[in-house]
């Protein structure tokens, strides 16, 4: 097994988004020389931030890999490089033409080649592939590259390692910086036997269902009355069938005050009804919190806070870090944390909110095929004791809840920092990297999977709640935080009982077997 060891270098930096349909990042590439390495924690919170970073690891090809493999390593090196290395393997002959739609082509299939989480590439002779694509000379123009790297990333059968285009690139930028007008919806494929993202099972890019993972919260598709689990069968009066989730995004997304009709059947009917969507601005705000009534406490008479999560954006953490304090100086001393119907979005979001609430121990395992890659851990701050025990926190989920939401809801379950209410959470373990390419296209590459610091896969699977959502808050899922609280002031048992299995002393999860590895080539 390998691990990659914490890393808080500026030259590595970047922001993992794994949400369904928006991924970002880079992954650490596969091949490096691997030296014996012992886990270490970050170092503390004043020095660390932005946020949590695992040491990528980068290797060269070698001879040994063979000489197209030194091409397609060079080929982000430029043209000349590429021509160099191509009349050195052809000194007897005249040399290839190597155009920049090749070299765009290379660049993405070694981004596949590098990072991809299935080695086997479902099946697919991957070297093989590159050649014959290269040989048949088909890139006579961007287009024509653009759907050779289409068709290459279908043969893997996963919907979310797909292909962006420049103009789909930029669209899902602004995405995770601030705000977008669409109707604001996050979706995914699911596999028509309803066991969770296509990825593996052997569908293409398109194929599956289109399922509603969350509405955003007060947003114009949830007014309309579209919710988690819903199945988007058209838009606009065009069937959905054969689309990716970025073709699905641009014909969502358009002028605020526009409208679009979106079909969908609803949980438990089989025929399809259009709901009129009036598309607007819609801001990212992820965190909102109240501080309830004098009268809602626990069974202790700790004053309750509430903070609201909607997504995971670049502003999260510190939104988070900044309601939490404001509440505990405003008396708080029992919180509800809120992550219903958040779909997701920047993964190193959700470690720095685990950190906050955690004492230390283990957030969350990256693995890959061959094993656990990479640890992220919670800064050591001070075990709780009997004497001064844990501020007592709920969590709120449902089926809505997924991605670095279950991130955040698996290593505070797992850990015994907090009781987790609701549904079971809709079960997205996989992560994806976006690679930028040479023209401003991009590709999302599926790299690994998440497991909780008990090593559980969660893919498919989610995270099961200890309990049932509170029927005094079912109700109030995007109202907001004083909402939650008029429910929880009007019935003033709820905050008691919902409190009373809330864990006050912190237990690290089992599992955590990678204090010191030693690793071989």
């Amino acid at each position: 097994r390998r691990l990659c060891q914490h890393s808080n270098s500026a030259e590595r930096r970047a922001d993992w988004d794994d949400r369904a349909p928006m991924p970002a990042l880079s992954h650490p590439s596969r091949g490096a020389p691997l030296l014996q390495q012992r886990r270490r924690r970050p170092q503390a919170k004043a020095q660390r931030r932005p946020r949590h970073q695992a040491r990528r690891l980068e290797s060269s090809p070698s001879e040994s890999e063979g000489p197209r493999a030194l091409l397609a390593a060079l080929a982000r090196r430029g043209v000349a490089g590429v021509l160099a290395v191509t009349l050195a393997l052809n000194s007897s002959s005249a040399a290839l033409a190597v155009t920049d739609d090749d070299l765009l082509f290379l660049e993405a299939w070694r981004a596949i080649d590098r990072g991809y989480v299935d080695k086997n590439f479902n099946g697919v002779n991957w070297f093989t592939y590159r050649q014959n694509v290269l040989k048949s000379g088909q890139l006579k123009t961007r287009e024509q590259t653009y759907d050779a790297i289409r068709d290459m990333l279908a043969q893997l059968g996963d919907p979310f390692t797909r292909f962006l285009t420049p103009e789909a690139y930029a669209t899902m930028s602004s995405s995770t910086t601030g705000s977008v007008s669409g109707v604001g919806l996050e979706m995914t494929f699911k596999d028509d036997s309803g066991e969770g993202e296509s990825s593996g099972s052997g569908l293409k890019a398109g194929e599956g269902v289109l399922t509603v993972v969350a509405p955003v919260a007060g947003g114009p598709a949830a007014e309309a009355g579209i919710e988690s689990g819903d199945v988007v069968t058209s838009i606009g009066g065009q069937s959905t069938a054969g689309l990716s989730l970025y073709e699905i995004a641009q014909r969502l997304q358009g002028a605020p005050g526009s409208k679009v009709s979106v079909g969908v059947i609803k949980d438990g009917t089989s025929a399809p009804v259009e709901l009129d969507v009036e598309r607007r601005v819609i801001t990212l705000e992820p965190v909102r919190s109240a501080l309830c009534g004098p009268e809602v406490t626990t069974d202790k008479g700790e004053r309750v806070g509430y903070i609201g999560l909607s997504t995971f954006n670049s502003k999260s953490a510190d939104a988070f870090e900044s309601a939490l304090k404001g509440l505990k100086e405003e008396g708080a001393h029992a919180f509800i944390v809120d992550l219903r119907n958040n779909s997701g979005g920047l993964f190193p979001a959700a470690v720095q909110i685990a950190d906050e609430l955690m004492p230390g121990g283990v957030v969350v395992y990256i693995s890959d095929s061959v094993g656990v890659k990479d640890v992220y851990e919670a800064e050591d701050s001070g075990m709780p004791t009997a004497e001064k025990p844990q501020d007592p926190v709920v969590v709120l989920v449902n089926r809505g809840t997924a991605s670095a939401s279950e991130v955040l809801a698996g290593a505070l379950k797992d850990n015994h920092r907090a009781l987790i209410l609701g549904e079971g959470t809709f079960g997205k373990g996989l992560i994806q990297s976006l690679v930028p390419l040479a023209d401003g296209s991009a590709v999302a590459v599926t790299v690994a999977r998440y497991q909780t610091p008990s090593l559980r896969d969660i893919n498919k699977v989610g995270i099961m709640p200890d309990g049932p959502e509170p029927p005094e808050l079912d109700f109030v899922v995007a109202d907001g935080p004083s909402k939650v609280c008029a429910a929880l002031e009007g019935a003033p048992a709820t905050a008691p009982r919902i409190f009373d299995g809330a864990p006050r002393m912190f237990e690290p999860a089992e599992g955590d077997e990678f204090d010191e590895l030693d690793f071989t080539l």
